[in-house]
């Protein structure tokens, strides 16, 4: 069974909403079919440590997060930071937007994951991001003096964006263009960064991936976005 589907059943089985007052689960269960839940996702993403999860301190930068004023059901940003891909549990960003993160930790950053539902079980599969763009925001001394040397030695190389719409003051450096294939097979994308990122020897805790454009509808719906890298040692 894949991920999505135990993932469907497993909830399916914690739902009180779908059980008789006499067929409630005990906590212990719940926190059993939790625990499977995790792991397999984690499963998923090939090892690597996720540091956009909630769970683990990761939080939403509202100033870096745009807001679709069009949205008729709205969703707190910060679900795409939570294991849970229940049809309509997105943050909408509009036709594009971006969304910012601060993860606990500095890190070097190596992968970006992107989940959607399946196209298979997806009410409008053109809600799915398709043009991605990840960003790191540049800060202390450190990054600083690493991004000037960047500028100069590295960034010329390649004709690259200077920063998203919303920047908040910051420094912004492009960590790496993507497509979401809905025709991919796999609702589970892992996306390398830059080459030329790594070479610069900045770390990062403050992100933005910023959606350029969907699949063809109105309105895109974001699930769920992972962060990976290395912890960085200062």
């Amino acid at each position: 069974m894949d991920t999505y589907r135990l993932q469907r059943f497993l909830s399916s089985l914690t739902d009180e909403s779908s059980l008789s007052s006499n067929a409630k689960l005990p906590a212990f269960l719940k926190e059993s079919v939790d625990h499977a839940v995790q792991q397999a996702l984690q499963r998923r993403v090939h090892g690597m440590r996720d540091f956009a999860f909630a769970a683990d301190g990761a939080r939403i930068v509202p100033a870096l997060t745009s807001v679709d004023a069009s949205a008729q059901k709205v969703n707190a940003p910060d679900v795409i930071l939570r294991d849970n891909l229940a049809g309509g549990r997105c943050f909408s960003l509009g036709t594009s937007g971006q969304v910012g993160v601060a993860i606990p930790a500095l890190i070097y950053p190596s992968h970006l994951t992107i989940e959607h539902i399946p196209k298979c079980v997806a009410e409008d599969i053109g809600k799915a991001p398709r043009s991605i763009r990840w960003w790191g925001a540049v800060d202390g001394k450190h990054n600083q003096e690493r991004y000037k040397w960047y500028l100069t030695t590295v960034a010329g190389r390649s004709a690259s964006p200077t920063a998203p719409p919303l920047t908040h003051g910051y420094t912004f450096v492009h960590l790496g263009d993507f497509e979401y294939d809905v025709h991919g097979g796999e609702y589970v994308q892992t996306f390398a960064m830059r080459e030329l990122v790594h070479v610069s020897d900045m770390y990062f805790g403050v992100f933005v991936v910023e959606v350029l454009d969907n699949w063809g509808s109105s309105s895109t719906c974001l699930y769920r976005l992972r962060i990976h890298g290395q912890i960085a040692a200062k």
